[in-house]
């Protein structure tokens, strides 16, 4: 009876405690959305959206809504992450406290209560106190909330690694076929659900291998055969482990396969990179010196004193700093929702500090080091989540977290204001583009004070803009499109200013008067906003000749030197915001170019500029001009997500012009396609004195002759010295 009575005691304050804990969560997430007063922007508000048009995606079609959620593996932002969210948006609505309450319910709470279930397996003591403890503790840790507070979903990823971790520590030899098909799956699911979890991937792998290695070097001396024949099956296990792995991968997430081996992150996040310095400087902050001192001094203590249990000890130190290496000296970048990387290594170091000192010294001494330190976790959550100003920027404040207070704009009504304005003055089919790109302003930032204003849809056009000179473009092409031109000095940036002259060069080219800046007029009105960001408002006159875009383009080229990451062989310098032509350049250097006019077509000429240089004297350009059947083009469309309807291709003319800096045409070559046949081409054109390529796309009104299919494709384009 006795027996049954302690287990229905254990069971019920099992309840009262997870009770608490969901009480906890809900508690946080509502007091601190509810002192937010800003504008959501970039990462912020992306997964926020992801989610909402996920649901509405369900709504249509599950099965439809999956493949694209498998499809979206292959983008930078996986739609993974949105899967368990949809059903609390779709039953209480998209607001932000829905969003991220349903993430707080979803991943923080198991990732706590996972960490828990890995700290029963670490501390030799009290299993069932030591769960609850570790739990609360991930709970009161400020960076365990504050990623997810900032509306990202990467503690989803977290909760995956360190499932998987649990998963193998229940037999650190792989025993049970459950251990491997279950830490293979969890670890790739991870990566895909968030794409940089792919160190932890790498981490736990290593970690395991070097386990399996300690462990029959620990064994070997005793029966150097059973060792061996340990070592050789775990070896085997663990291999299936990583195939499984790999299988997941391939079967959930062919798509970020294919995307993983035709992109160069290194390069593309070259200008998000830091010293290993800033990096250390960064993440030491970020969970406070003295969470990482204790955390250190508990491994150390508990490893010597035997209260910890040493094979997950080593394994859990092993796995962190392998991590840790990776993260400082290869991957250097810095990030909110990165912390989560080391969210594991430092709460499982508090509590192997505060339990080596329960465990090991004398009851006066251990209550007293215990209660302080349970005062410091949760003086640590207050400064880490509240906005405690006070002590910002001071000496004390590098021992706590660094703070994540509720987002507030002091300059939010001025925002309005700017918006409004711009609503006032741009109709909405007229572009507007934005030269700035900090916290405090950004194109993402009015998109969003816009929806805000204007729901249920945009009133404004603001134009997509580059960022980052590793990842992104030239704005040349939004620059000639813009209407209106919203300009902040001084210039607001969110990297170092070296690394987004993307953005700068427009700031300048406006503030020094240069050619492209006289077809534009500044209005009158001016804003104040945070950050002593001062904004301007601009109106193009006139058209910019091609003359002054070609000199732009050089001025542009000469500021910030190196082409920008993902800047295409092929410039757009038209006007019109037309998207019906797209180019693949493939690894011989040569292109496809496909064009589809009823995706958006009106009467007009589209032109592209080659960036790259010229032969001298002679081109040849070579091809094959290729028609494309109903359903081809229909199947395009739909991937471009344009209307999928087929009309006849109206009077298409496709034009290749070598041209001077001046836009003086220099040699030229034209066709017009009047059949539905396939057709090979090979002509030279007029080089010497040029400096530049134009293909031009000219479509008539003139639809006496039309071709009969719906669009058309350029292979195989060719470009060389003749």
């Amino acid at each position: 009876m006795t027996i049954k009575t302690n287990a229905y005691q254990r069971w019920l304050g099992n309840i009262l405690l997870l009770l608490l804990c969901i009480f906890i969560t809900i508690t946080i997430t509502y007091i601190y959305l509810s002192n937010e007063h800003t504008f959501y922007y970039w990462d912020y508000a992306n997964y926020s959206k992801l989610t909402s048009a996920k649901a509405i995606d369900f709504q249509e079609s599950p099965i439809k809504a999956l493949y694209k959620v498998w499809e979206s593996t292959g983008r930078d932002y996986s739609d993974i992450p949105t899967l368990l969210l949809v059903p609390f948006i779709l039953t209480f609505g998209d607001s932000r406290l829905v969003f991220i309450l349903s993430m707080a319910l979803v991943y923080v709470l198991p990732y706590a209560l996972t960490i828990g279930a890995i700290a029963a397996k670490l501390v030799s003591y009290y299993p069932r106190t030591v769960y609850w403890f570790t739990v609360l503790l991930t709970l009161f840790t400020p960076m365990v909330w504050a990623p997810t507070l900032r509306g990202y979903p990467d503690v989803g990823s977290a909760l995956l690694i360190a499932l998987a971790i649990l998963v193998y520590l229940q037999d650190l030899q792989l025993k049970q076929w459950w251990q491997v098909v279950l830490s293979g799956f969890f670890i790739s699911v991870a990566i895909l659900f968030r794409r940089h979890f792919v160190y932890d991937g790498i981490a736990f792998f290593a970690s395991v291998t070097l386990q399996t290695l300690i462990l029959y070097a620990a064994n070997v001396r005793q029966n150097s055969c059973v060792a061996l024949r340990n070592l050789l099956k775990t070896s085997v296990r663990l291999g299936l482990m990583v195939g499984t792995s790999l299988i997941t991968l391939v079967v959930l997430g062919l798509p970020f396969i294919k995307m993983v081996l035709s992109t160069n992150f290194s390069l593309l996040y070259a200008s998000y990179e830091v010293s290993i310095t800033e990096g250390i400087r960064y993440y030491g902050y970020s969970y406070g010196w003295l969470a990482w001192i204790l955390a250190g001094l508990g491994f150390v203590a508990g490893i010597r004193t035997r209260v910890l249990v040493h094979p997950v000890a080593i394994f859990i130190v092993l796995f962190s700093s392998i991590l840790l290496l990776q993260w400082l000296m290869s991957v250097k970048v810095l990030g909110v929702h990165y912390t989560l990387h080391f969210t594991l290594l430092v709460v499982l170091g508090l509590i192997a500090f505060c339990w080596t000192a329960w465990i090991t010294i004398n009851k006066r001494t251990r209550i007293l080091v215990v209660s302080a330190s349970i005062i410091y976790f949760i003086l640590n959550a207050f400064i880490g989540l509240a906005s405690v100003e006070a002590i910002n920027n001071t000496q004390i404040s590098k021992l706590f977290s660094a703070n994540y207070p509720p987002l507030n704009r002091s300059d939010y009504d001025e925002i309005i204001r700017l918006v409004n304005y711009l609503s006032s003055v741009a109709s909405a089919k007229e572009p507007i583009y934005v030269a700035a790109s900090s916290i405090f302003l950004n194109q993402s930032i009015l998109s969003e004070a816009d929806l805000i204003l204007n729901q249920p849809q945009h009133k404004l056009n603001i134009l997509p803009s580059p960022d980052i000179d590793s990842r992104d473009y030239y704005p040349l092409e939004q620059l000639l499109q813009a209407q209106y031109l919203v300009v902040a000095t001084p210039f607001q940036h969110h990297l170092r200013p070296e690394e987004q002259k993307v953005v700068k060069v427009v700031v300048d080219a406006f503030n020094n008067n240069w050619k492209i800046a006289q077809d534009f007029i500044r209005l009158p009105v001016q804003f104040s906003l945070a950050n002593n960001a001062v904004v301007k408002v601009y109106k193009r006159l006139q058209k910019t000749s091609l003359e002054t875009t070609l000199y732009t383009l050089k001025q542009m080229h000469n500021y910030i030197g190196l082409r920008p990451g993902q800047q295409s062989d092929w410039l757009k310098i038209s006007e019109e915001p037309n998207t019906f032509i797209w180019f693949t350049k493939h690894r011989n250097n040569t292109y496809d170019i496909q064009i589809n006019p009823n995706s958006g077509y009106k009467p007009s000429t589209t032109s592209f500029l080659h960036l790259n240089r010229l032969p001298k004297d002679r081109i040849g350009i070579a091809g094959q001009i290729k028609y494309q059947s109903d359903k081809s083009t229909e199947i395009l469309m739909k991937q471009r997500a344009t209307d999928n309807k087929c009309y006849k291709m109206p009077n298409l003319s496709l034009y290749f012009d070598t041209v001077n800096a001046q836009g003086e045409l220099v040699g030229n070559m034209r066709f017009q396609p009047h059949s539905s046949h396939t057709s090979n081409f090979a002509e030279k054109i007029q080089a010497k004195g040029a400096d530049y390529l134009l293909f031009k796309v000219n479509l008539s009104d003139d639809v006496k002759d039309p071709v009969n299919l719906c669009s058309l494709s350029i292979t195989s384009l060719d470009i060389f010295a003749k």
